[in-house]
């Protein structure tokens, strides 16, 4: 480029019109105003595909997404950066006549130290909010297809109890009682003396709570244990890349307060899904089965085209912990053994009556 002394000049201004029009890395960042989130399907949508298309991290894949779709984002910038050096006292005749000869003010950006477009990932996170419904499953509840629950605990019927077997009883729920403190036994103990449930107005203890939702659960064959939970974009893909990462050990700790139950996601049914926790829940990532988000629609339904909640009922409830889970021990055979003979007395009293 010639004439050195404009050049200078130039350069200068450009770099003076970086540090005025852009962020403290050079780049021009997106305003992203009170209306503006991260959807739920593109978070999903993410979150199935970053892998597929070569991406390590999630937020890599948005990145490349929102810059698509905001490519001329600094087409303003860039015309009123144009528009001010006209108005420079430098901007004459002859420097002008230099500047459209020699001149590319983008590329010449470019080459005094802007970064390009920053698409500010963390405020749009900052303003998303979503509302996630977490499942859990053993393994040999998968194997089950997911009908483990419903075999073992009942549903609106009670379970057949000449058919129980131990391995009915490795499910998320069995876990959750055993990490309450509790039995299987004191449930089929209050069951059997409480088909239909509890009113409206009665205010349940924990395994009270579980019958309660069972036996309001119209499910026939396949449920899971479902927590809702809320999360803000950040939170959201903390969550994602926890469970991405193999190396993370850490287990979930739920909140007591938050909105748990038995849920049927393949045929949209379920129980009421308010579990009386008595203390955190804690679970193993490895009991982790899946999540939906609501808004963002798969195969099946969701927690809320279900039920049709409020808002209020997604918590912020989540969080992270090497704290280990207490379980209490229960000899699930003479559990069976004894529920057995407990129907048995319950169907002989109401014959005798």
């Amino acid at each position: 480029m010639k004439n050195e002394k404009f050049n200078e000049i130039y350069n200068n201004f450009l770099k003076s019109k970086i540090e005025e029009y852009c962020n403290e890395y050079g780049c021009c960042e997106i305003y992203w105003d009170y209306r503006d989130d991260l959807s739920p399907s593109e978070l999903l949508e993410a979150y199935r595909n970053f892998s597929k298309n070569g991406f390590e991290r999630v937020e890599d894949y948005i990145e490349e997404k929102l810059l698509d779709y905001n490519l001329d984002y600094d087409s303003y910038m860039i015309s009123q950066i144009a528009t001010d050096l006209k108005s420079e006292d430098f901007y004459t005749e002859e420097f002008e006549k230099w500047y459209e000869e020699y001149c590319d003010i983008y590329e010449d950006l470019l080459e005094n130290g802007y970064n390009g477009i920053d698409v500010n990932l963390k405020d749009l996170l900052r303003k998303s909010t979503f509302h996630f419904n977490i499942m859990f499953a053993t393994d040999e509840e998968q194997n089950y297809d997911m009908g483990s629950i419903v075999t073992a605990f009942g549903t609106y019927h009670t379970p057949y109890y000449d058919y129980l077997e131990k391995n009915d009883f490795d499910n998320a729920l069995t876990y959750l009682i055993h990490q309450q403190g509790h039995t299987c036994k004191e449930y089929f103990d209050i069951l059997e003396n409480n088909h239909g449930g509890y009113g409206m107005n009665y205010e349940c203890d924990f395994i009270e709570s579980i019958v309660n939702d069972v036996v309001n659960n119209s499910s026939e064959a396949m449920s899971e244990l479902t927590v809702l939970v809320k999360m803000n974009g950040e939170e959201a893909l903390n969550f994602i890349n926890y469970l991405e990462d193999k190396e993370n050990s850490k287990n979930l700790k739920i909140d007591k307060n938050c909105d748990i139950g038995i849920f049927n996601e393949w045929s949209g049914c379920g129980g009421l899904l308010e579990f009386a926790l008595e203390k955190d829940f804690i679970v193993p990532k490895n009991m982790i089965r899946g999540f939906q988000i609501e808004g963002a629609r798969e195969q099946g339904y969701t927690v809320d085209e279900v039920y049709g909640l409020i808002g209020s009922c997604w918590k912020e409830c989540l969080d992270y912990t090497d704290e280990k889970p207490e379980l209490i021990y229960e000899n699930i055979e003479d559990t069976i053994k004894y529920v057995r003979e407990l129907a048995s007395e319950v169907e002989m009293e109401a014959a005798n009556d």
